[in-house]
């Protein structure tokens, strides 16, 4: 099954491409036609809101960086994030800070300038890491919804909220009330209003945030 946060839309071309994400290879596909970007089958992709240009991939080689310049997609180099685990998920804050998602449940963050920058610098570590107790079952992997400006990850189906100020998550004790117990397995932010649709272990259920 190819989850869709293997797929996200470009406006690089000129107008809209789809980027898609294969077992061969992550490609672009535009004016019918299918080009490949990369032999590297990708966990996630994700495209800067800040700088559309630039692309960022979790795999099982890493976290990788791609830049469309002249005219085409070009590697730049793969992101230090000191795991030896695999990410899964990525998003992006309001700010710019790039998260990932690690298939044991550690939360990696990079700044805007870290995986912006034009050349990588070797020396540079994320500016956060967090291990979180709960561990992913074997057949469980982490996403992201971000509404306005708040950014959710769900491990394991759990909700958690991502705080600006001390740059972490934890859990979301509204949204997780609401669920009683339920596990959420997909998510849609697509909606005009605040609300959060989801899809849950047991049926559905729209979240309204308070405030």
């Amino acid at each position: 099954i190819i989850t869709l946060d293997r797929f996200t839309r470009s406006p690089m071309r000129g107008h809209t491409s789809l980027l898609v994400g294969r077992m061969d290879g992550l490609f672009d596909f535009y004016d019918n036609q299918l080009e490949q970007i990369t032999s590297i089958s990708p966990n996630a992709i994700h495209i800067s809101k800040q700088q559309p240009s630039r692309l960022a991939m979790a795999s099982d080689s890493g976290i990788l960086l791609i830049e469309f310049k002249n005219g085409t997609w070009q590697t730049v180099g793969v992101l230090e994030s000191g795991q030896s685990t695999i990410p899964l998920a990525l998003t992006e804050t309001s700010n710019g800070r790039l998260i990932a998602a690690f298939s044991n449940g550690t939360i990696v963050t990079f700044a805007a300038d870290q995986w912006l920058a034009e050349t990588l610098n070797i020396d540079d570590v994320p500016i956060s890491v967090q291990t979180n107790a709960r561990r992913l079952g074997p057949d469980s992997r982490p996403f992201f919804a971000r509404k306005s400006d708040r950014v959710y990850l769900f491990l394991d189906g759990a909700p958690m909220l991502w705080d600006s100020r001390s740059e972490s998550f934890s859990v979301d004790t509204n949204l997780s009330t609401q669920l009683s117990g339920d596990k959420a397995r997909w998510i849609s932010a697509a909606s005009s209003s605040d609300s959060l649709w989801m899809q849950t272990d047991t049926g559905a259920l729209i979240y309204q945030p308070a405030g």
